[in-house]
């Protein structure tokens, strides 16, 4: 699960599963939160995602 994702000057930080919180490349400590819970949306693309047949749609 994506827990967090930070837009840097060159680079795009994905935290999954809250990791990547208070390492050293961090400008600031700051806490993550994630409630589990999962939109309509997510449900359909997750859906979409594993019912796609074409590995570079996919």
């Amino acid at each position: 699960m994506v827990t967090k994702v930070k837009l840097k000057d060159k680079a795009i930080e994905v935290h999954l599963g809250g990791g990547g919180y208070g390492t050293f490349w961090d400008e600031k400590a700051t806490s993550t939160a994630s409630t589990g819970y999962k939109s309509s949306r997510e449900k359909s693309l997750e859906g979409q995602i594993r019912n796609e047949k074409d590995p570079s749609r996919k």
